[in-house]
């Protein structure tokens, strides 16, 4: 959805993910530019004890100016602990990034000086309120953004596909009927 809605808007893409199934889907939403964190990212945004890894983050920008990538205007973050710290380095002066989960945990550390120094916002979202749930809806209902099915399921099948979704081996959303 927010690849579609971006696009929408104007924006140039850039998605990250972790397969290169993944990857393809991302392409075939739209999105101008897809990484494989697991093959082009290096290994850990973080150290052990929750710090930023500044050599890591260094060279994800550099592999962005490699691609001509030099201003990120805003990150959808909903990773949390383990790429909040470098989404506030990544995004540009003036950028923001809006947050609204938290998959890898919600306790993170950030170098404060990329915000204030350089007059970045985070802004915390969850979800939409009933006016732009409707307008979300409308874009669906008027085929301007397609939703992205991953399966339908019965619903016995719930913990199976949490499982899958917890390993990463979803995308999109996951529906479950009322049938037994």
């Amino acid at each position: 959805f927010a690849i579609q809605l971006a696009k929408l808007s104007g924006a140039k893409v850039i998605a990250v993910v972790s397969s290169e199934e993944k990857k393809e889907i991302c392409y075939r939403l739209g999105a101008d530019f897809v990484f494989n964190r697991k093959t082009e990212f290096p290994e850990n945004f973080i150290t052990e004890n929750g710090d930023p890894n500044y050599v890591s983050w260094r060279k994800i920008k550099s592999l962005l100016t490699k691609k001509r990538i030099d201003s990120i205007d805003v990150v959808f973050e909903h990773i949390g602990r383990e790429t909040l710290g470098l989404s506030t380095y990544l995004v540009k002066r003036g950028g923001k990034v809006v947050i609204c989960a938290a998959t890898s945990g919600y306790l993170s550390t950030i170098d404060l000086r990329f915000l204030w120094m350089q007059l970045k916002t985070i802004i915390g979202s969850h979800f939409a309120n009933y006016n732009e749930a409707t307008l979300a809806s409308e874009l669906i209902f008027n085929n301007k953004i397609n939703p992205l099915i991953h399966s339908i399921n019965k619903i016995d099948k719930l913990p199976e596909m949490m499982d899958n979704m917890y390993n990463g081996r979803t995308f999109g959303k996951i529906v479950f009927n009322h049938e037994k």
